[in-house]
């Protein structure tokens, strides 16, 4: 039997998918205490924006005014490690 582990394991939320104004972010990283933070990048890899992270288990809305058109990958960091990485797109 087939289970999606992915589905079920997850980490990393954005919403809504594709957005135009604001993504809502949150995490859960299941109660590990230490540095994390969420990158995103531009399909091309070009860093558009870090946010250090508080707490284990959060949400945050982030405005997408200084964002362009297009796709991009969001991922989770936590002690030097990505844990997680999605894609969303951004259609003005």
């Amino acid at each position: 039997k087939y289970v999606n582990t992915k589905q079920q394991d997850q980490r990393l939320n954005v919403f809504p998918n594709p957005a135009k104004d604001y993504i809502i972010i949150s995490y859960d990283l299941e109660g590990r205490p230490g540095k994390s933070s969420i990158i995103i990048n531009s399909i091309n890899g070009k860093p558009c924006y870090e946010k250090f992270l508080t707490g284990t288990r959060n949400q945050f809305v982030l405005s997408l005014s200084k964002f362009s058109s297009g796709i991009y990958n969001i991922s989770l960091k936590y002690n030097g490690e990505i844990m997680e990485t999605s894609k969303f797109v951004i259609s003005k």
